[in-house]
């Protein structure tokens, strides 16, 4: 176990609306990032380059931002779009968010 005692502090309400919500594995990864560069840092909103957060997961560029732009027409993450394509990104309180819906196809089943 490693001796660095640095954590992330998420509120309750955030975490129980991300497990009921329909995320997809990218969609948590960038809202995860987002919590761990503001609530992990003792703020409530930090600037952010969807870019940097790519590099940062080792993810495609372009699904990223699919990701990010459907956290945010989710009213999950609130973002005010800055210059030089980095923006000010912060999570909103889950009353505020919309119902996500599955755009992935179902997990089909293969016989034994």
């Amino acid at each position: 176990m490693s001796t660095d005692k640095s954590y992330t502090k998420i509120p309750n309400e955030i975490i129980e609306a991300a497990i009921r919500s329909n995320l997809s594995t990218l969609e948590w990864t960038a809202l995860m990032y987002v919590i761990r560069k503001t609530y992990g840092w003792g703020k409530e909103s930090d600037t952010i380059s969807v870019r940097k957060m790519a590099k940062d997961t080792g993810h495609d560029f372009r699904a990223m931002q699919r990701a990010v732009s459907k956290l945010e027409e989710s009213k999950i993450l609130l973002i005010q779009k800055g210059n030089a394509k980095i923006n000010v990104m912060r999570v909103r309180s889950p009353d505020k968010w919309q119902k996500m819906t599955v755009t992935r196809p179902s997990t089909v089943r293969q016989p034994y």
